[in-house]
């Protein structure tokens, strides 16, 4: 079971190291222009731009009546660090779910597939549990050979940074929480092989 574990793993940052790798080739240098919101974007590569909107995102942008007495949590990102630039994978409790990459490839949408708003729904709630080991919101990019996980709730958001080895190990008190990105990942992939 657990050489099973590690070969998923193995194969996950393997197409994550891949979609970066190839759309860095397809991609051609262009000059990065300021956009509205002090949010510095390449024309050709929304990747920050994407990014930043994420954490921008209220409860209420989703049509979400999240109680003002309870903190929830309504979406939950976790990003890649690598040498060829960072993947970053987003889930929100609409179900909705997209892959993108610093490379400026990747996916938008997804919860039109049941298979992918049940992944991302099942990758919010169980991120429930995890802000609290968190710190408040450090939007920064993720070290190359880290994971980072965000946490979005009605009251801030919330980030843990960590090396891909013990995020990923077995033991891991983050393990869990993985998994359920890994499942958001394995979905968007076969939506894509499609």
């Amino acid at each position: 079971m657990k050489i099973l574990y590690y070969a998923a793993s193995i194969l996950v940052f393997a197409i994550l190291i891949y979609l970066l790798i190839s759309q860095r080739k397809k991609q051609k240098p262009v000059e990065a222009k300021p956009v509205a919101g002090d949010v510095s974007e390449n024309a050709a590569n929304p990747y920050m731009g994407l990014r930043a909107q994420i954490f921008a995102l209220k409860p209420s942008d989703l049509n979400l009546n999240l109680p003002a007495d309870n903190e929830t949590a309504f979406g939950v990102v976790i990003e890649f660090g690598t040498e060829d630039g960072t993947a970053t994978v987003i889930s929100l409790a609409t179900g909705d779910a997209s892959m993108y990459t610093s490379g400026g490839g990747g996916m938008i949408g997804g919860a039109y597939r049941d298979n992918v708003k049940k992944a991302a729904i099942s990758f919010v709630n169980t991120s429930q549990r995890f802000f609290t080991q968190m710190r408040p919101g450090n939007t920064a990019l993720p070290a190359i050979g880290h994971i980072k996980f965000h946490v979005l709730t009605n009251k801030g958001a919330y980030s843990f940074e960590g090396l891909e080895a013990e995020i990923t190990a077995q033991n891991s008190e983050w393990v869990d929480l993985f998994d359920k990105a890994n499942e958001v990942i394995t979905q968007l992939r076969l939506i894509s092989d499609k």
